[in-house]
């Protein structure tokens, strides 16, 4: 059974998303995992082959963004632990053109249309502790 006021579950949720928007945008997910007894989670993915820099650093940081709004659309509010996301989508989007703001509009517009994936994925996260 999923306790869904756990950390586990916030985890789990959050690094779902980062799956989630990934392979929408075509990436390849190499692996997602909750570690330290559920307080943390990591991800390894590969965007596709022939996309430019640009395009690349845009959806790197679309993909990391997407865990925040996870967060916040689950919470109402960040819970801790969002900052690296944030400061690694604002590295990615030097140099792009685009703002801040506007790829969290893309993150949270992805991360709406795929909600029940992202909890579907979370399940399994949550049981299984890996992808």
């Amino acid at each position: 059974m999923i306790d869904k006021s756990s950390r586990r579950w916030t985890v789990a949720m959050h690094e779902a998303a980062h799956v989630v928007a990934a392979r929408q945008l075509g990436w390849t997910v190499r692996y997602a995992r909750i570690i330290r007894d559920g307080d943390e989670g990591v991800m390894d993915d590969a965007p596709p082959h022939g996309r430019d820099k640009r395009e690349v650093a845009v959806e790197s940081a679309v993909i990391s963004l997407a865990g925040i709004c996870a967060s916040a659309r689950q919470h109402w509010f960040l819970p801790y632990g969002c900052g690296h996301d944030q400061r690694d989508a604002r590295k990615a989007l030097r140099g792009t053109g685009m703002s801040l703001g506007d790829a969290k509009y893309e993150a949270r517009r992805l991360v709406n249309k795929h909600w029940r994936e992202i909890e579907r994925v979370a399940r399994q996260l949550y049981r299984d502790g890996e992808l």
